[in-house]
């Protein structure tokens, strides 16, 4: 069934006020949830996560199409920063209801769409100019926020992070002893996970492997007959495996998650992080860290011919999409020494300051430590919820220390953006644009205190350096409290994401339904 343009924007409109409404009444500190019926005889999922509420919610064949749009803008925002996924939605809604005004007042589609990306395009510039670089101190304020001001949460990250400092890597596993504690050891952290998304539906969000095995190499895998021998290991030892490789083709992959799902292999998959050179030096650091062999494909070293001691181990490795955490003590602490002083001999000779970070944030991780919050909770809902206001705020707070910090409660998307910048772009649009930025505040103003405000209180609000803080309903100094303060990356990547699949609505001028069968049959 083909829709016309205007049954094709009232459609998706409809879907995505929908999941717009449902997701926004957690926006904000209120620690507002929702609560998710599941099937069978599975308790009802009390849960305040943006993405999760999105993919749960069930609409009419064709307003779905709309909540799927605005469910990948939650996606989005999440793979990009870890967090920033309800106001996201927010945005998006308010940038589409915007824009619809706009083309009924005569604007075309397509160059409002243009306009906003313009527009989007200045105001996270000077937000990412205007961000404060993250300390020790601020730590609490970001971790607070994220968590739903949950402040025994915030404190313990706030003082594990103290303790690892800021390049140390955090992960969250379930308590065993009936009370939230906290553990300090050593680990290596690498920024990519999964070789291949498939491997996420196999083994799940997360997996986590004790005394594992580990076999590095560079070697792009073309024939499951390759990583058999080392299979063949790992399962005579009765230990899980990781395979950390450049690549994989879908052939051999295809087969790997065959034995996987069949229950014959206990292993996974994680991609070498980085590209050139920094692959090879990185892959280096892992093997010196896990005291294993480097198998170099230039030096025609073939994982065919990998031997038990040629592998490497710790105590227990977290993959998830994004990163890889190799938990416990170097095997072999002078041959991280030595490595140490080798990268340091690097940085001092590297002829360009690109090239000296690169190689003293190896350094870091060869020396990094690790922080393990195990969380308890009297119920599987407790734990669900405490487990993803953790990686909220772990992902805020990871953000902040990359991208650094800016105006919290969504007011940096107002304080930043100069409506006389862009004079080219007409002034309709430009106040249509504000008024979406407004939507974030207003939303969470209103989860906050029960009613609405106004822009124009705002605005003189912020002309006189005043933030806003939800849970005392007041308006403070900004300086020097910094009390409500949110990581810049995150307000910018939730920005882009909304702009992005508004963009794509705007300009929608069919929409094409198929029968069910006939979606199974293209799958």
């Amino acid at each position: 069934m083909i829709y016309n343009e205007e049954e094709t924007n009232e459609t998706l409109v409809k879907g995505i006020e929908a999941v717009a409404d449902v997701v926004g009444v957690t926006l904000g500190p209120a620690r507002n949830s929702v609560i998710i019926d599941r099937p069978d005889d599975l308790p009802p999922l009390i849960i305040n996560d943006g993405v999760t509420i999105a993919k749960n919610i069930s609409l009419t064949k064709e307003e779905m199409v709309g909540a799927k749009l605005l469910i990948e803008v939650c996606k989005r925002a999440q793979e990009k920063s870890g967090d920033g996924t309800t106001s996201a939605s927010v945005l998006a809604n308010a940038l589409i209801k915007e824009g619809m005004k706009l083309i009924e007042q005569g604007y075309n589609p397509t160059l409002i769409r243009s306009e906003f990306t313009k527009l989007m395009q200045t105001l996270e510039s000077e937000i990412s100019f205007n961000a404060s670089e993250i300390t020790l101190d601020n730590i609490y304020a970001v971790a607070l926020i994220s968590a739903n001001n949950d402040e025994e949460m915030a404190l313990r990250i706030s003082q594990i992070i103290r303790s690892i400092g800021m390049d140390g890597v955090i992960t969250v596993e379930p308590s065993h002893t009936g009370k939230d504690e906290m553990e300090i050891v050593k680990g290596f952290e690498t920024t990519s996970g999964y070789i291949h998304s498939v491997l996420e539906k196999v083994n799940g969000k997360e997996m986590r492997m004790e005394n594992p095995l580990v076999l590095v190499s560079d070697q792009e895998v073309k024939d499951f007959e390759e990583i058999l021998p080392v299979l063949e290991i790992a399962k005579e030892n009765k230990r899980p495996l990781l395979l950390v490789l450049k690549s994989i083709s879908p052939i051999a992959l295809n087969q790997f998650v065959v034995n996987s799902m069949n229950g014959s292999i206990d292993a996974s998959i994680a991609r070498a992080e980085d590209i050139s050179v920094w692959t090879g030096l990185k892959l280096g650091d892992l093997a010196t860290f896990l005291d294993c062999h480097y198998f170099i494909n230039a030096l025609d070293e073939d994982i065919r011919h990998a031997r038990l001691e040629h592998l490497g181990e710790c105590e227990s490795i977290v993959i998830n999409a994004s990163n890889t955490l190799f938990i416990g003590e170097p095997s072999d602490a002078k041959r991280v020494a030595k490595r140490c002083e080798q990268i340091v001999e690097d940085a001092h000779m590297a002829e360009t300051e690109f090239h000296k970070k690169k190689n003293l944030a190896r350094m870091g991780k060869l020396n990094g430590m690790a922080g393990i919050i195990k969380i308890h909770g009297e119920s599987e809902q407790e734990i669900h919820n405490k487990k993803d206001r953790l990686d909220d705020s772990l992902n805020a707070v990871r953000s902040a220390i990359q991208t650094g910090y800016t105006w919290g409660s969504g007011l940096s998307l107002l304080k930043y953006y100069d409506i006389d910048n862009n004079p080219h772009v007409e002034l309709d649009i430009r106040i249509g644009f504000r008024n979406a930025l407004f939507a974030v505040f207003n939303t969470l103003y209103k989860n906050c205190v029960g009613e609405e405000t106004t822009i124009e209180n705002v605005m003189h609000n912020l002309s006189q350096e005043y933030a806003y803080d939800g849970i005392q309903d007041e308006w403070y100094l900004h300086a020097p409290e910094y009390r409500v303060i949110d990581p810049a990356g995150v307000v910018c990547s939730s920005l882009r994401s909304a702009v992005s699949v508004a963009g794509y609505v705007l300009t929608a001028k069919r929409l094409i339904m198929r029968e069910r069968h006939e979606l199974d049959r293209r799958i």
